[in-house]
């Protein structure tokens, strides 16, 4: 497959790939198969708890929603056998899941510190 991406250097990230969707096929690909793992992992959360709301965070949401929020979203009502939850992005932006990993870091499991 054709593409732009320089995938022999290491320095290759997130970033690179979704700054080329649209214009690189192999991007595009990347794309498809993480948004659709994307919505089979939610789908198996809302199995599994029932949530009301799923908000999607971290630097590539933030960055690009219409490619990572928005498919989740879509596909989650063709997954979920159960109550479809509210996709959404989360409020915390580019920090979400540094905050996520802090705030189970300095809990001991219970919420209490």
């Amino acid at each position: 497959m054709d593409t732009r991406l320089p995938i022999d250097d290491p320095g290759l990230s997130a970033a690179d790939v979704y700054a080329r969707a649209g214009d690189d096929a192999l991007a595009d690909r990347v794309v498809e198969r993480v948004a659709e793992w994307n919505a089979i992992g939610v789908a198996n959360l809302v199995h599994a708890y029932a949530p009301l709301v799923v908000a999607v965070g971290g630097a590539v949401a933030t960055n690009n929603p219409e490619l990572v929020v928005q498919p989740i979203a879509e596909r989650v009502e063709e997954l979920a056998f159960t109550g479809v939850p509210e996709v959404r992005q989360a409020a915390l932006g580019e920090d979400a899941v540094v905050r996520g990993a802090v705030a189970s870091a300095i809990t001991d499991g219970s919420g209490e510190r």
